[in-house]
């Protein structure tokens, strides 16, 4: 049975719950392969904001200010989803020798969320038109307007007057749904358990796992943590022969790592040092225990941290700057060449670069995902760029066939077409300006924070000030050729690069 009233009476005691769900569930017994389920990811959160500062800002430079011009950014939460599909086929159940018939989805149903997308999709197409991209389908858009659909959630963008006229009454109507419209600077809405909080050049990303919350969990369990500059040293990727945790604290390890990797997402700066403790998480030991509480310290020292999107400029990445194309896309690959101690997984490849090509399509490949996405929201061709710090990788992509190399995957030489058709073109950086170094390796402070500046990352506090600003300015952009950046962040930093 469904209990919708968020009430519950236990004897004397009334509690009030969110929701309280009596259902049987469906088990698993056979193989299905009739409940998937589109939904989205990391790779596609960020294009609908991206969508709409792109939108605002060339609202600010035409100097209009029509109602019908007005973008707005909304996020949109429809309660109880699934009980409004009507059951493929009539399902009767017997409860204390009473016989029901459900007419519903419930939430237990491995059907459900299948049932319920396709469902939602069919009302808007039909009474919107909206149209669906092929290669992420919980994306839709109508015009100018365009929603992410998460589930029961989505992020919508789009004209104010097609907000408040259309789209909103005729989800009030067919469903029970909250709204919140992001506003003047400072306000905020929330989607996938993520903060986005407009700013004056931008929409700042809060991670929707506080810090606090993270630190707490661990001391309760472990004990103190001192505050460390930096996430993990060298010893993280050292054999590790310590004894075992028990049962219990084993528990309490992976209920710490857990909330790390939510949190992980949007953070940069924890996100390889998470990843190196989430492999022991099936059997953790003291030594991880430490390398978690030198991490747990790190969090600490720094706080809530975001990442903030700025207004993008016409033809303008990061280092390509181009005026015949609008949009670009850059992807920034690296790779830590069986530096782990404890298992060198990138020695079955005789070379950094055959470790380095793996990493270039492992990249290409998210590239070419989230350009679908973005020339089916912007109805443009998105130009993309892919940068690598390794000659010798960039230079086998950029022929045809192995040439040389030895044991290498033929499967992985169909980004060689790519390149050649001009669908990625592919750079050499320099590691000082190779962002993906961050989630690489372990680094000192002050790489990372620079980094980190690069990226976007700011404090997510009443300041929001950039981290690593000083850093960044310490080094010159017009001095990267023949190392002389190198040597300028040595004489202003102390620190190598």
């Amino acid at each position: 049975m469904f209990d919708d009233g968020s009430s519950l009476q236990q004897g004397e005691t009334k509690r009030w719950m969110r929701r309280s769900r009596h259902v049987a569930r469906e088990f698993a017994h056979d193989k299905r392969d009739d409940v998937y389920s589109p939904a989205t990811g990391c790779h596609t959160a960020n294009l609908i904001p991206i969508l709409f500062l792109q939108r605002l800002k060339q609202l600010e430079l035409s100097e209009l200010g029509g109602e019908e011009y007005y973008e707005i950014l909304a996020s949109l939460d429809i309660k109880e989803a699934f009980l409004q599909v009507p059951q493929e086929h009539v399902v009767s159940v017997t409860l204390h020798g009473t016989e029901y018939v459900v007419l519903r989805n419930l939430p237990g149903q491995r059907l459900g969320a299948k049932a319920w997308y396709w469902f939602f999709r069919n009302f808007v197409t039909e009474s919107m038109q909206f149209e669906w991209c092929d290669v992420q389908p919980c994306l839709a858009k109508c015009g100018r307007n365009a929603f992410m659909l998460h589930v029961d959630d989505l992020l919508f963008t789009g004209s104010r007057k097609f907000w408040t006229e259309t789209f909103l009454p005729l989800m009030q109507q067919k469903f029970s749904v909250s709204y919140n419209v992001l506003g003047e600077v400072g306000s905020a809405v929330s989607f996938l358990k993520r903060r986005l909080v407009m700013m004056d050049d931008g929409i700042m990303l809060v991670p929707g796992t506080a810090t606090s919350k993270v630190v707490e969990c661990f001391e309760k369990h472990f004990g103190h943590a001192r505050v460390q500059k930096v996430p993990t040293d060298a010893s993280l990727q050292q054999e590790d022969h310590s004894q075992f945790l028990s049962a219990e604290d084993s528990k309490k390890f992976r209920s710490v790592i857990g909330l790390l990797l939510y949190l992980a997402r949007d953070r940069a700066d924890l996100m390889f040092g998470v990843k190196e403790l989430a492999s022991a998480m099936s059997n953790p030991t003291l030594c991880s225990v430490q390398r978690l509480r030198k991490l747990i310290g790190y969090v600490k020292y720094v706080g809530d941290v975001g990442i903030k999107l700025q207004f993008p400029e016409p033809g303008s990445g990061k280092i390509k700057h181009r005026a015949e194309t609008e949009w670009l896309l850059e992807t920034f690959t690296d790779a830590d060449w069986s530096s782990n101690k404890a298992h060198r997984r990138s020695t079955n490849r005789s070379s950094s670069a055959e470790s380095e090509l793996h990493t270039m399509v492992s990249g290409c490949c998210d590239g070419i995902y989230i350009k679908g996405c973005l020339e089916f929201l912007v109805s443009l061709t998105v130009e993309h760029h892919q940068f690598t710090d390794n000659s010798a990788a960039r230079q086998l992509i950029s022929c045809q066939g192995v040439g040389r190399i030895r044991h290498l995957s033929g499967k992985l030489l169909w980004m060689q077409s790519k390149v050649l058709n001009g669908d990625v073109i592919v750079h050499q950086v320099s590691t000082v300006w190779n962002y993906s170094d961050v989630g690489t390796k372990n680094l000192q402070r002050a790489r990372m924070v620079f980094l980190l500046y690069g990226i976007g990352m700011v404090d997510a506090t009443t300041t929001t000030q950039p981290i690593g600003l000083e850093k960044y300015e310490a080094v010159s952009w017009s001095k990267t050729i023949n190392g002389e950046t190198s040597a300028n962040w040595q004489k202003h930093s102390g620190e190598s690069l």
